[in-house]
C-alpha cells in the first residue's frame, strides 16, 4: 500500500495513478481525512463487491455487472455501436 499526504499527491498526481494501478493509494489530508485511489481496471470486484452500479436506479435492469456497462460504454467511445 502506498500512501501520499495531500501535497505530496497533488505534486505529483501521475505517479499517484501509475501507483494505483499495481498497489493500493491512500492520500491522507492534513484535517485527518483519508481517501483511496482506485484503479477500475485493476479494482472492478473491489468497486462494485458484485453489485450492479445501478442498483438504485428504478426501472432500470439491476443485473447487468459492471463489466458489462463498462464494455458497452467503451465500444460506444470507439465508435462501434
Amino acid at each position: 500500500m502506498r500512501r501520499y499526504n495531500l501535497s505530496e499527491a497533488r505534486d505529483n498526481f501521475t505517479e499517484v495513478l501509475d501507483a494505483a494501478t499495481g498497489d493500493d493509494v491512500i492520500i491522507e489530508g492534513r484535517d485527518g481525512n483519508r481517501f483511496q485511489v482506485l484503479s477500475i481496471g485493476r479494482n472492478v470486484s473491489k468497486i462494485t463487491a458484485g453489485k450492479s452500479p445501478l442498483g438504485g436506479i428504478k426501472g432500470v435492469n439491476r443485473d447487468i455487472p459492471l463489466g458489462v456497462l463498462l464494455a458497452v460504454i467503451r465500444e460506444g467511445r470507439a465508435g462501434g455501436g
